[in-house]
């Protein structure tokens, strides 16, 4: 190996001594900005009163809806605007993701060939050679990781704040989303218990309490899913704090953090799958 790539890959070696593979950071943007992004939960708080109004017929003696309400352009252009910030978010991560990704080489991926076969075809070729394009090889993935790693830390460092409060932001919505949907499911409650009473337009209330019983269930399955996903952002956000501080440590500490999120990447997938109860 010629002294000049020895020394530089020794310093390469050194400065990058940190750097481990950054596929667990993308992996777990994947799952996170998959669950910013969705706008399952918004959609569902916009449509709150029609799912609700659904539950009726027309001439029914039982009165179902919310008198007072806010009209649903209202809600329309509410949502168009929250759909703004789940896309933002799911943007963010979907940055972070790709910088974070493998595709670029690692050095594990380094060039080591020996260049037997140039040799071979009558190309004049010295160890010095071959140990120089190998040693560039690794120099050059040595220094794509660490700038890969720095810049990833520096995106992180300069939109913390900014992270932080959207999906803080998110978070809020979230609530208003299952206050609006707890509210449906109170409303049709009632709805049904009028429709059995006296003056209701349920005459068998063997069945008609297995329907209340049923659309009581819906209305559980979906607030669970909305708990989830509203837990799933208060992870997002302690987990971008973590991985920003985590990419200044050192190695093993790096590594750590790097497991944790990996595991916590399948609680992000299992929220996104919980959205499915949502009707």
């Amino acid at each position: 190996m010629k002294p000049l790539f020895r020394s530089l890959l020794c310093v390469a070696s050194l400065s990058l001594a940190a750097c481990v593979n950054l596929q667990a950071i993308s992996d777990y943007s994947a799952s996170a900005g998959a669950v910013l992004a969705d706008t399952k939960p918004a959609a569902r708080w916009r449509d709150s009163e029609r799912h609700l109004v659904a539950w009726g017929r027309p001439g029914d003696a039982c009165p179902v809806g919310r008198p007072g309400r806010q009209p649903q352009a209202d809600f329309d252009a509410a949502f168009e605007q929250a759909a703004q910030v789940h896309a933002v978010l799911g943007a963010y991560f979907k940055a972070l993701g790709e910088l974070a990704s493998d595709k670029l080489p690692l050095p594990s991926a380094a060039t080591t060939t020996s260049l037997a076969a140039i040799k071979k075809a009558g190309v004049a070729v010295s160890d010095a050679d071959a140990a120089a394009v190998s040693a560039l090889s690794q120099l050059l993935s040595r220094a794509l990781d660490g700038y890969r790693q720095a810049r990833l830390r520096d995106l992180m460092n300069q939109t913390k704040a900014d992270v932080d409060l959207s999906i803080g932001l998110l978070s809020r919505l979230a609530s208003v989303y299952a206050a609006e949907v707890q509210g449906e499911g109170v409303q049709a409650a009632l709805f049904f218990r009028c429709s059995m009473g006296p003056t209701g337009d349920i005459s068998d209330k063997f069945w008609g309490r297995r329907e209340a019983q049923r659309v009581a269930e819906q209305y559980k399955a979906e607030l669970d899913s909305l708990q989830h996903y509203q837990k799933a952002l208060d992870k997002v956000r302690q987990d971008h704090a973590a991985i920003r501080q985590a990419l200044s440590l050192d190695k093993a500490q790096l590594a750590s953090t790097l497991k944790a999120i990996a595991d916590t990447a399948k609680e992000l997938d299992a929220a996104r799958v919980a959205l499915g109860k949502i009707s």
